[in-house]
């Protein structure tokens, strides 16, 4: 998703409206992008210049933490940030020629009456996104990508220089369009919406008289309403036909395009990586069970090959030479005949050897068939079971997927190897989901407590969910929100409503001779539950 300068206008409006300057306690950064902290309580100010999901919003630290872990390395910025920015207030926020351009300043007291100022600009163009860290008089310290004058010469954006913003727009102030064919031409608002507004005139859906006075006080409006037009958000003071409204404050709904956007692109790289690895372990696992249905198809058939070397021993004398096939009599003496394919360049006694070679390889290699069978058909349902959790994990629940399923593209070492599970907190009960058939197990043999609650979609491939609730009345909410996990970590994930059993953990036992994660379980009950309601159940409680 994209933006326009209109959107950044509103991020100042709402930055520069806060009474209370909390100052930046924590700084936190990855290859793309930074986040400012202002200590418990509050929400985190979120930057990025990634080409995909360039922009600004408020960040909640459950959002910032996979992206924490998920950053192999940092560029130089982050490291200056937090040398120059911890302790340090914002003073205020400005819009740089009314272009796509945020700039932030920050005071840092250094003793007594002294302090010193230092601006956070960020530059939100698509590939050509940029962070640059300078100091009060605009010489740059850091920045996240340097210009250098053989690449543009407009501008030369280097550590040391004094910072140049990008090339002001060509183009009529909206205070100053008084006629509707010279909307296309103003300046201050998105290419994409521009478009837009040409549009909704053109079909008349919009009233051209109280669209123009509305833009044109645009920039010295304090109310801004969020909404999107396709891939596009915007921030105006009036709701606008044909465009989808996007709840919360110009800073909390561009979460969509950046913290959000960011967070789904990583997943996608993650879930490919995986997919790629579970999709591997199938086709083993099914080339190596057909093999190993191959041997009992052939055990079940060694008899033949008995009957026939039995009947080519016994009735040799009837076999002519160089012949490729022969029906003998029954070597039991039964009223039927034996029909033997042969080898013309053997005779008939070595050919019945060849058919005893078969029989005892038929016998040898059967044994155990039956039990790796099983296994490898245990093997490739916790495969599709995994696929199924995959589809619907989100980047915190990917990371521990990766962990244990493609441990050598982890930047970071666990301490201790445990199986992946989530762990969710909330009404003082702690939720665990399994994300694979190990932390399935984990969370339902390890963890669980006989009088815990357990949850699994019916008879779905899913994840186990234990809801752990020291009180004898469990919270509405911690249930509701229990029983949401296990529809959503299912291959059913994507219904409206999904059937959910659940009962306590001691009414769940462990198939014998199974996979880890394979269980049965006795009276139960059913809730029918929306897979996406946990996440909001979650977000109430923060």
């Amino acid at each position: 998703m994209s933006h326009g300068p209109e959107l950044v206008l509103s991020w100042t409006k709402e930055l520069n409206s806060q009474e209370n300057r909390h100052r930046i306690q924590k700084v936190e950064g990855g290859d793309s992008w930074v986040a400012l902290g202002c200590g418990k309580g509050h929400p985190w100010l979120f930057l990025s210049w990634d080409f995909d999901c360039y922009g600004c919003c408020l960040a909640r630290g459950s959002e910032i933490a996979p992206l924490v872990h998920l950053a192999m390395t940092t560029p130089p910025i982050v490291a200056s940030l937090k040398r120059h920015l911890v302790t340090s207030e914002l003073i205020d926020a400005t819009q740089i020629n009314r272009d796509r351009v945020l700039d932030l300043r920050f005071r840092r007291r250094i003793g007594g009456e002294a302090s010193n100022i230092y601006r956070l600009i960020l530059e939100s163009a698509d590939r050509f996104s940029n962070l640059i860290l300078a100091d009060g008089d605009g010489k740059i310290i850091e920045i996240s990508h340097h210009v250098h004058p053989e690449a543009n010469r407009y501008r030369t954006l280097l550590p040391g220089l004094p910072y140049t913003p990008p090339p002001p727009f060509s183009g009529i102030d909206l205070e100053k369009v008084e006629d509707a064919n010279l909307l296309p031409s103003a300046r201050g608002l998105g290419r994409p919406l521009l478009r837009k507004l040409s549009l909704l005139i053109e079909k008349e859906a919009v009233n051209t008289g109280e669209l123009l006075p509305m833009l044109a006080s645009l920039y010295g409006s304090d109310r801004f309403i969020c909404q999107r037009t396709g891939s596009y958000l915007t921030a105006l003071s009036e709701a606008l036909p044909e465009m989808t409204a996007v709840p919360g404050t110009p800073l909390e709904a561009s979460r969509l395009i950046v913290v959000d956007a960011l967070t789904e692109k990583k997943g996608r790289k993650i879930v490919k990586l995986l997919e790629k690895v579970l999709l591997e372990e199938r086709w083993r696992t099914t080339q190596r069970l057909q093999g190993f249905q191959e041997r009992l198809r052939r055990k079940e058939t060694a008899s033949e090959e008995r009957l026939r070397g039995e009947a080519l021993y016994a009735f040799a004398h009837l076999v002519a030479p160089r012949t490729a096939e022969a029906d003998l009599p029954h070597p039991e003496g039964r009223d039927e005949r034996i029909h033997v394919l042969l080898d013309p360049d053997r005779t008939a006694i070595e050919n019945g050897q060849a058919y005893f070679r078969r029989y005892r390889k038929a016998l040898d290699h059967s044994v155990g068939v039956e039990a790796e069978i099983e296994r490898l058909t245990t093997t490739f349902n916790e495969t599709e079971e995994q696929l199924a959790i995959l589809e619907r994990a989100d980047l915190a629940a990917l990371l521990l997927l990766r962990e244990e399923l493609a441990p050598r593209t982890s930047s970071k070492k666990r301490k201790k190897a445990v199986p992946s599970h989530l762990s969710f907190d909330i009404d003082d009960c702690r939720l665990l989901v399994g994300l694979t058939a190990k932390g399935n197990r984990y969370v339902t043999f390890e963890q669980a407590s006989g009088n815990d609650i357990w949850f699994h979609a019916r008879n779905i491939p899913g994840a186990h969910v234990i809801l752990k609730c020291p009180a004898e009345e469990i919270p509405d909410k911690a249930f509701v929100a229990a029983s949401s996990l296990a529809a959503h970590y299912c291959r059913a994930s994507q219904d409206e409503t999904v059937t959910v059993d659940y009962t306590e953990r001691k009414h769940v036992r462990h198939i014998s001779g199974s996979g880890p994660a394979n269980v049965t379980y006795r009276d139960f009950s059913s809730i029918k539950v929306s897979p996406r309601l946990w996440r909001q159940v979650l977000e109430d409680s923060e």
